[in-house]
């Protein structure tokens, strides 16, 4: 777009960027550099504007402020300049121009953003330390969630991004043991916005989670429920906040029966 600024202005247009995963402030004059374009940049720490408006969308403008048109944009189908640029010549009511070469949207290269869907950014790997669970029993799970290569996520210190979290729904009768222990995160320094941030990168290695069945635990299938929530990023682009949620089912069986220890689950 930046190319193609003075077109912007014949047309009547201009491009606000608005900063709304960016929790600091203080941070807009880096990010105004990093992109380095002439729009201005805008703070919205407390994403008043995505309440109206859907997130990651280029809306067209008139000279009066009347929304015309609306564009869509998912990072993972950004409009091109062209779409953008043939809404405003409607808008304006001028014949369709073209933007100059060597402006067209950009293709990602191969694993670095551009092909992972943000819920697949991360995955989760778990195993549990039985076979099966009786009422009174006291058991773990291992979890390990797992990043797509180049990206990373905010830890829970981390307050300028969305942070690492883990929620569970727990099966009636179950009890988590110990409270949850984020480990220790990196802490490493962002080459754009020249700011040290805490983040995890490749995995996030939670310690075993130890859980504890009552007396009146029902037999059956008891699932538990683990909700995810993290901001992913690479050297390229943030993804917006995504809550990612995953079942994990064990079975419930009599107290006389037999129970297992998984193999394999020491090498966890």
């Amino acid at each position: 777009m930046q190319n193609n600024y003075d077109l912007f202005q014949k047309l009547n247009a201009e491009i606000i960027y608005i900063a709304q995963l960016e929790r600091d402030p203080t941070l807009l004059p880096r990010i105004k550099s990093f992109v380095q374009h002439e729009f201005p940049v805008v703070c919205d720490p407390n994403q008043i504007s995505r309440k109206p408006y859907p997130l990651f969308n280029a809306y067209i403008i008139d000279k009066k402020g009347v929304i015309r048109t609306r564009v869509p944009g998912s990072l993972s189908a950004r409009p091109s300049l062209d779409m953008i640029i043939a809404e405003l010549c409607k808008v304006e009511g001028v014949p369709l121009v073209k933007p100059r070469k060597g402006s067209e949207k950009k293709t990602l290269p191969q694993g670095q953003g551009n092909t992972v869907k943000p819920e697949d950014v991360l995955q989760v790997l778990w195993m549990w330390s039985h076979d099966r669970i009786a009422a009174g029993d006291t058991f773990k799970l291992a979890f390990l969630p797992t990043l797509a290569s180049g990206f990373h996520v905010y830890a829970p210190q981390e307050k300028r991004m969305t942070p690492f979290n883990i929620k569970f729904t727990l099966p009636h009768g179950i009890k988590l043991e110990k409270p949850l222990r984020y480990p220790k995160p990196d802490k490493n320094r962002d080459p754009f916005l020249e700011v040290d941030v805490f983040q995890y990168e490749k995995d996030v290695p939670i310690s075993a989670l130890v859980f504890k069945a009552s007396e009146e635990l029902a037999e059956g299938e008891c699932v538990f429920k683990i909700s995810v929530s993290y901001q992913a990023c690479n050297d390229i682009q943030c993804y917006p906040p995504t809550t990612k949620t995953i079942k994990i089912p064990i079975q419930v069986i009599p107290k006389d029966t037999k129970r297992n220890q998984v193999s394999g689950w020491k090498n966890w």
